[in-house]
């Protein structure tokens, strides 16, 4: 699944991910693959596989899409599916 990063806390190492089916996930820094959680992160696209703990949603494996503002997803303007961003 998409999402964007939403929030991110790199001291206790956890952050939030707005999925693009609207629903924010808990993400822990053992979860994130190839990337080191910092506020510069905040608003990118990730990959991630949802998954669910005992406090709610969460999101497994997250990987880092690109460098480009997470637009299209909630709060965003483009839809990041298409190539033009339309």
């Amino acid at each position: 699944m998409r999402g964007r990063i939403k929030t991110i806390r790199p001291i206790e190492g956890y952050g939030f991910i707005i999925g693009e089916d609207g629903v924010d996930r808990f993400f822990h820094r053992e979860q994130c693959v190839g990337m080191t959680l910092t506020t510069s992160l905040i608003d990118l696209y990730v990959d991630f596989d949802p998954g669910l703990r005992a406090k709610g949603p969460c999101a497994l494996n997250v990987m880092l899409m690109c460098n480009t503002p997470a637009a299209g997803l909630p709060g965003g303007h483009l839809d990041p599916r298409s190539p033009d961003g339309g």
